[in-house]
């Protein structure tokens, strides 16, 4: 009689198990044609992404201004799909906070990506607003 139940159970949990995998799996950001296809260059500000993955991807930015420069947490995600740039739907509230970067310095941060997006192979750039100028860096994920 035990083994009944336990083992009806174990199929009730295991379907569970399935259908939240399957939902998860299907699950797709929403995706719009971005407005700008090309952003600013700032030939004294360095944005380049060092390190990519379909889980986070780290960036850094140079300042080689002779002034500070800022920035905020606020990001997006574009994906290159036939040579036009998809921006995807963030699905993620920003906690507001500004950033300073002194003249000759640089930051490096992580952006996790692995429960926001479900990103695969591809060509992708993160845009940033920096010094009041949207900047992007590109990067590909290769699995």
């Amino acid at each position: 009689m035990y083994k009944k139940i336990l083992g009806i159970i174990v199929v009730v949990l295991l379907a569970i198990f399935i259908v939240i995998l399957s939902v998860n799996l299907l699950k797709s950001p929403k995706m719009y044609v971005a407005e700008n296809q090309e952003y600013n260059i700032d030939k004294d500000i360095s944005f380049t992404v060092t390190k990519a993955n379909n889980m986070f991807v780290t960036f850094e930015i140079v300042n080689n201004k002779s002034e500070s420069i800022t920035y905020d947490s606020v990001y997006e995600i574009e994906k290159n799909i036939d040579g036009i740039w998809l921006k995807y739907e963030l699905e993620v509230e920003f906690v507001q906070a500004d950033y300073t970067i002194e003249p000759g310095k640089k930051a490096v941060e992580n952006v996790v990506l692995g429960n926001v997006y479900n990103l695969g192979n591809g060509r992708y750039r993160l845009l940033k607003q920096i010094d009041s100028k949207m900047l992007c860096a590109e990067f590909e994920i290769a699995t």
